[in-house]
């Protein structure tokens, strides 16, 4: 169920980014599309892992990525959270806030990742 969520819910942030993209915002296109991309591909690696396990009754395994390369991953997302940052440095606050708080996040989950600790 939760990856049929993250990937509705990743379908309407890129919907979203489209429409700003017409709009000519093109800063909130860019970040809507790209983080609506990433919860569609999720939603979707989790959609296909989970009917790979019903069809399989479980006796077969599908080999996940391991944590480095989830932090490299991981990693390259924070990157482009800080090109959003600074495109955004003369913003208001609360945006600067925001993708502040996001890349500390992101670079959380990398680190977590990278000592297999995911509840870092």
């Amino acid at each position: 169920m939760s990856g049929q969520a993250f990937f509705i819910g990743g379908i309407g942030q890129l919907i979203g980014g489209i429409t700003c993209y017409y709009e000519n915002d093109v800063f909130h296109a860019a970040a809507l599309s790209s983080f609506g991309l990433d919860w569609t591909g999720k939603g979707l690696i989790s959609y296909i892992y989970d009917i790979f396990i019903i069809y399989t009754a479980g006796s077969e395994t599908l080999t996940r990525a391991s944590h480095a390369e989830f932090g490299i991953v991981s990693l390259t997302w924070s990157f482009w959270v800080i090109v959003l940052f600074l495109s955004k440095i003369r913003a208001e606050l609360s945006t600067l806030l925001m993708l502040l708080l996001l890349n500390h996040n992101i670079l959380l989950e990398t680190i977590g990742g990278w000592i297999n600790n995911e509840a870092l």
